[in-house]
C-alpha cells in the first residue's frame, strides 16, 4: 500500500526541464520505463445558469470522470462528453493537459509530466510513490529525499505551489485532487495563491 509524494512546480526557469529529469532519471537511477502519463481537464460552463461541468481523463484509466457544480461526481463513457456538447447547454471555458511519463525505481513509481494549456507551459508536476512504507510520517521525508537527489540532485529546489504526502491504496492520484488543483490553476490570477498543502492521511478532496 503505498505513500503518495504530489509537488507541483510553476517556477519559469523549469520550463525546459522536462527531458533533462527523465535522462536523469534513466541514466543515473536505471529507471524503468512504464507507460506515458497523460491527463486531459476541461470546464464548461452552464448558459442558462452559474453551474460548472468538469471532465478529467486519464490515459491510465478506461473512465472519464465528470464533476457537476463541484458536488455531484460520477465515472462515465467517454462518449458522455460529445452527449454534452450537442446539447448547446454548456459552453467550453478551459483546458489543461498533463504530458510525461511513469518510471519504476525499485520502491518508487515516478510520474514527472509538464502541465499545458494548449501549448502554453503551466507548470511541472512530480507523482512519487513509495511502496516501503504505509505510514505517511515514516514515508515523507524518505519521498522528499527521493525528490531532492532525482530531480535537484541535492541543489535547493524552488519552492512548489502544491505539496502533498498522503497514502491512498492505489498507485494512482484519485480524480478529485486533480480537480482541486486545476480549478486553482483557473481561478486563481497568480500561482502562488494556490495553497501549499503539507501530508494528509488520505487524498485532499
Amino acid at each position: 500500500m503505498p505513500v503518495h509524494g504530489l509537488v507541483y512546480y510553476t517556477t519559469p526557469s523549469m520550463a525546459t526541464f522536462l527531458g533533462p529529469a527523465q535522462d536523469y532519471l534513466v541514466k543515473s537511477f536505471l529507471a524503468q520505463y512504464m507507460k506515458k502519463w497523460i491527463v486531459q481537464y476541461k470546464l464548461y460552463r452552464n448558459v442558462l445558469s452559474p453551474k460548472s461541468l468538469e471532465f478529467l481523463k486519464q490515459n491510465i484509466h478506461p473512465y472519464m470522470y465528470a464533476c457537476v457544480d463541484e458536488t455531484t461526481t460520477i465515472d462515465a463513457e467517454p462518449e458522455l462528453e460529445d452527449i454534452i456538447v450537442r446539447t448547446k447547454l454548456w459552453t467550453f471555458r478551459q483546458t489543461f493537459n498533463i504530458e510525461g511519463a511513469i518510471y519504476e525505481v525499485g520502491d518508487f513509481t515516478v510520474a514527472v509530466a509538464n502541465v499545458l494549456q494548449k501549448s502554453t507551459w503551466k507548470g511541472i508536476v512530480f507523482h512519487v510513490t513509495y511502496d516501503g512504507s504505509d505510514d505517511v510520517d515514516i514515508a515523507r521525508p524518505i519521498l522528499q529525499e527521493f525528490f531532492n537527489i532525482c530531480f535537484f540532485k541535492n541543489s535547493s529546489p524552488p519552492p512548489p505551489i502544491y505539496e502533498n504526502y498522503f497514502y491512498h491504496h492505489r498507485h494512482s492520484i484519485d480524480p478529485k485532487l486533480f480537480l482541486q488543483i486545476f480549478k486553482h490553476r483557473v481561478e486563481i490570477s497568480t500561482p502562488s495563491s494556490l495553497p501549499r498543502v503539507k501530508s494528509e492521511s488520505t487524498p485532499a478532496g
